[in-house]
C-alpha cells in the first residue's frame, strides 16, 4: 500500500509540473502575440524592432512577477472579500476572535504560497519571452 501512495504522489507531482509548464506556455504564447500584434499595428519593419517588443515585453512580464511575489497581495486586497464571501457561522467567529489560530496561519502560509507560484509562473515566461526576442535577431 505504501508503493501506491507513493506512486500516486508522483503522479500528483507530475501532473502539478505540467500544469504549471502548460500555464507558461499558454503565458508566452498570449505575450508573444500582442508583441507581434503590436508590432503589425506599429509597422515595425526590422528583426531589431521586433526584437525589442519581446524585450520590453518580457521586462514587464517579470517585473510584475517580481515585484509581486515581494508581498502577500491576498492578505493587502482581498481580506474584506474573504470575509465577505464567508458564511455567517465563520463571520461570527471572526469577529468574536474564537476562530483558530493555527487554522489561519496554515490558511494564510497556504494563500501566500499560491500567489507566490502565479508571479514564478509569470517570470518563467518573461524570461522565455526575452528568449524569443534574442532568437529573432539570430534567426532573421
Amino acid at each position: 500500500m505504501g508503493v501506491n501512495l507513493s506512486v500516486k504522489d508522483g503522479r500528483d507531482a507530475m501532473k502539478k509540473w505540467l500544469n504549471a509548464l502548460l500555464k507558461v506556455l499558454i503565458i508566452t504564447v498570449a505575450g508573444s502575440v500582442v508583441v507581434v500584434m503590436i508590432g503589425l499595428i506599429a509597422r515595425w519593419q526590422t528583426p531589431v524592432q521586433f526584437s525589442d517588443g519581446f524585450f520590453w515585453a518580457g521586462v514587464v512580464l517579470g517585473g510584475v512577477g517580481v515585484l509581486g511575489s515581494f508581498g502577500d497581495k491576498n492578505m493587502r486586497f482581498n481580506a474584506g472579500v474573504k470575509y465577505l464571501q464567508s458564511p455567517p457561522q465563520e463571520k461570527y467567529t471572526q469577529l468574536s476572535g474564537a476562530e483558530d489560530e493555527n487554522a489561519r496561519v496554515k490558511q494564510s502560509v497556504m494563500d501566500s504560497g499560491k500567489s507566490f507560484n502565479s508571479y514564478l509562473l509569470l517570470f518563467f515566461s518573461a524570461i522565455l519571452i526575452i528568449l524569443i526576442g534574442y532568437l529573432v535577431t539570430v534567426i532573421f
